[in-house]
């Protein structure tokens, strides 16, 4: 469930042409709009079903596959 906190996302993958994130609130895949990693870096989003607000670390690092989440997964 989101809260109104807006927390910092660390890794981001590709999936086709798009970066996508998982989100830190429902820990649902998202796709979000960028050309470049540069660009989306310092940038928030919110996500359109939980309505969880999140930005993309200033630290992000791309990863070929977002990490699995395991049912203790916290964020």
């Amino acid at each position: 469930m989101a809260t109104d906190e807006i927390i910092d996302i660390n890794l981001v993958s590709k999936d086709g042409g798009d970066y996508c994130v998982r989100c830190p609130h429902c820990k649902q895949i998202i796709g979000i709009e960028g050309d470049d990693l540069s660009e989306i870096r310092g940038e928030q989003y919110q996500h359109r079903k939980c309505g969880g607000w999140m930005q993309i670390g200033w630290n992000a690092r791309f990863v070929k596959e977002l990490p699995a989440i395991s049912s203790k997964a916290t964020n």
